[in-house]
């Protein structure tokens, strides 16, 4: 066979028989990346062996003719993707592609995403004293650290660390001084 060229229409054996497609760019993998002419869909070319025979003009006019549009292919125009630069003639694969790196987003995401636990270690920290569940969920509240509009928060809080007391035992982050009122560790 020629050599192949991009933009040509080329029939290829497939799992489904024979099919005319135009091969549209290099797929990053290798091989082509191709558009089959009977449905519209993109498809992938894994190889040379795969293309049986290019297409002249009256063939390709007499398929277009022959074709019904389903819906898919209506909808979904062609897609573009970038030429991806074929491997140099001297073997060398080419440079890997830089990445470019996102800034960093910390405490602003950190704050605004925060559990209740986590806003209860939080406050308990800054104020270095033991609180009742009602002033726990005032400071949270008056921090933004933790909002809800809940009826009932400070039990809600009350249960929670109940439970994470319960269920971590001395490896907890929280320690009950009397009924309601809490402190870290």
């Amino acid at each position: 066979m020629e050599t192949i060229k991009l933009g040509q229409v080329y029939v290829t054996e497939t799992t489904n028989g024979e099919m005319p497609v135009r091969l549209e760019c290099l797929h990053p993998k290798g091989g082509w990346t191709a558009r089959a002419l009977t449905h519209g869909r993109q498809l992938q070319i894994k190889s040379a062996a795969q293309l049986l025979f290019l297409c002249t003009e009256d063939e390709v006019r007499g398929i277009a003719q022959g074709v019904i549009p389903n819906r898919r292919s209506k909808i979904q125009g062609p897609v573009y993707r970038e030429p991806v630069a074929p491997i140099p003639e001297d073997g060398k694969p080419r440079p890997p592609i830089k990445k470019v790196k996102r800034p960093s987003v910390k405490r602003v995401i950190i704050l605004t995403r925060m559990n209740l636990l986590d806003a209860t270690q939080l406050v308990l920290s800054e104020k270095k004293k033991a609180m009742t569940t009602r002033e726990i969920v005032a400071a949270c509240a008056a921090k933004k650290y933790w909002v809800t509009n809940a009826s009932t928060p400070h039990q809600t809080l009350n249960a929670a660390l109940n439970r994470d007391i319960q269920a971590s035992g001395t490896q907890s982050r929280f320690l009950k001084i009397e009924r309601g009122k809490y402190t870290l560790r």
